[in-house]
């Protein structure tokens, strides 16, 4: 109860600011210090809540001598927090992934990697291995221990190779000293309270860092209906549809991620084929913090003010005003299918 009603405050405050946007802020927030990086729109699921199974684009892993370039470009930024993961794929697909992370992490601007995983591959790429590499954040997006549900919502028949991994990685990252924060993320269609007394889950629940459940499910753009999703699973509500999103999305600060094969999107949450009017280009024609400067796209963000959305933006219902940033509840890497 408490939570709704933070919430709904917020909300209100976001609704009068909008007829009085801070410009300030604005000129202030710096979106130097985090970038998403793509290196595989590959999945080895077909979550029923994700868009994956919309992806248009190839799917491919990204190229040493893109991953190379991505680095430096982020360096050259300033570095920070990097999340090598994926739009709708998952990174641990990749088969160079843990040298990525070390690779990332050998970088002294680099501060920490963060991932978004179903773990299903782990125990191809070794739990240790991966904690050792440097991942400093780990969310896992699963159903709990309820293999029916987990077929149900994860369209996928890797459950006990899940529940392994997700064991193992906890008890391996116990063992290390917790090198990781790992945040155990659930997508479940029955009642969380239930999902968290199954058997053997109370180990997770001791381990992990954190355990966080969806009620609510993007629509991504439209591809998503209610219909598509099972039992207690629903369409996240337009909760900002009265202030008709005059505030800039937050992901126009904190979003920018480098697709697969090099296009960068001002939203690496929900430009699932990198095909919008949020596309600034490809690093591997403009640099970066050339990009990031540009008239364009601070035209993108300054035109929200007027009402000017672009049309992916219309309907998202993961849109979160800038102001977010200032209350600590947007993280960069927020792109979780859900």
């Amino acid at each position: 109860m408490i939570n709704r009603l933070r919430k709904a405050t917020s909300i209100v405050r976001d609704h009068a600011r909008a007829l009085f946007p801070d410009l300030r802020l604005l000129q202030q927030l710096d979106r130097g210090y985090a970038v998403g990086i793509e290196v595989s729109n590959i999945c080895n699921a077909n979550c029923v809540f994700c868009a994956y199974q919309y992806q248009e684009r190839p799917k491919q892993f990204m190229s040493d001598e893109l991953y190379q370039m991505c680095l430096d470009q982020f360096v050259e930024l300033g570095g920070g927090m990097a999340s090598l993961g994926s739009l709708v794929g998952d990174p641990l697909l990749d088969p160079h992934y843990v040298e990525r992370v070390r690779m990332a992490r050998a970088r002294a601007e680099i501060t920490g990697v963060s991932m978004t995983t179903n773990l299903i591959h782990l125990d191809k790429v070794g739990a240790r291995d991966l904690l050792q590499a440097g991942v400093t954040n780990i969310t896992v997006s699963t159903t709990g221990f309820d293999e029916e549900m987990y077929n149900r919502i994860f369209r996928s028949h890797n459950y006990k190779r899940m529940k392994a991994n997700l064991l193992e990685l906890l008890r391996v990252n116990a063992e290390l000293g917790r090198p990781a924060t790992i945040e155990v993320g659930l997508r479940v269609d029955r009642p969380v309270s239930e999902v968290m007394n199954y058997p053997d889950f109370g180990e997770v629940v001791r381990l992990a860092d954190r355990v966080s459940s969806n009620a609510y499910y993007d629509n991504w753009s439209g591809r998503i209906e209610s219909a598509d999703l099972s039992g207690t699973m629903k369409i996240r509500p337009d909760a900002y549809k009265l202030v008709k999103r005059r505030l800039p999305c937050a992901q126009l600060w904190v979003g920018t991620l480098i697709l697969v094969d090099g296009t960068v999107t001002a939203c690496g949450c929900r430009d699932l084929n990198g095909d919008s009017e949020l596309v600034l280009g490809n690093i591997r024609e403009t640099p970066l913090r050339v990009m990031l400067r540009s008239e364009y796209f601070h035209k993108l963000q300054s035109d929200w003010l007027s009402g000017k959305l672009p049309s992916i933006c219309v309907d998202c219902r993961h849109y979160r005003p800038y102001t977010s940033l200032t209350r600590g509840e947007y993280e960069h890497g927020d792109a979780t299918p859900n």
